[in-house]
């Protein structure tokens, strides 16, 4: 579970403990949130997050995951999971994400994004 900006992992007690007598559920404070380290760039990116959310997820021993990114977290989540890929994704549930590829000129890499997108989703059942 990825949260948004200005926030951290504690704005997902309430879903995990819901969810934890089912399922392993993980939350994570976003490099530079909460007492965790600030990626390095001034400037960091959907992808730095991503190469830091992949070693998180192998250091757990995270094989295959159902990840949920809200706002911020839905723009450190999409990249890893365009990059991850099927095998590991089992679904992807982005809310309220942030415009991150709003921006003038950026249309056709949000064209991309959405493709891929499209290739990795699978079909579940809902949870509740």
């Amino acid at each position: 579970m990825l949260h948004g900006i200005s926030s951290g992992a504690a704005s997902w007690l309430d879903v995990a403990l819901a969810l934890a007598p089912r399922t392993r559920v993980l939350a994570w404070d976003a490099p530079g949130y909460g007492r965790s380290t600030p990626l390095a760039p001034d400037a960091p990116t959907g992808a730095d997050y991503a190469r830091m959310l992949e070693q998180s997820l192998q250091a757990l021993g995270v094989r295959r995951c159902l990840l949920v990114g809200h706002s911020l977290g839905a723009l450190m989540g999409t990249p890893w999971a365009v990059q991850a890929g099927a095998g590991r994704v089992q679904q992807l549930v982005l809310i309220s994400p942030a415009g991150g590829y709003g921006a003038p000129g950026m249309g056709e890499q949000q064209a991309k994004v959405r493709l891929s997108l499209i290739h990795i989703s699978e079909p579940t059942r809902p949870l509740y």
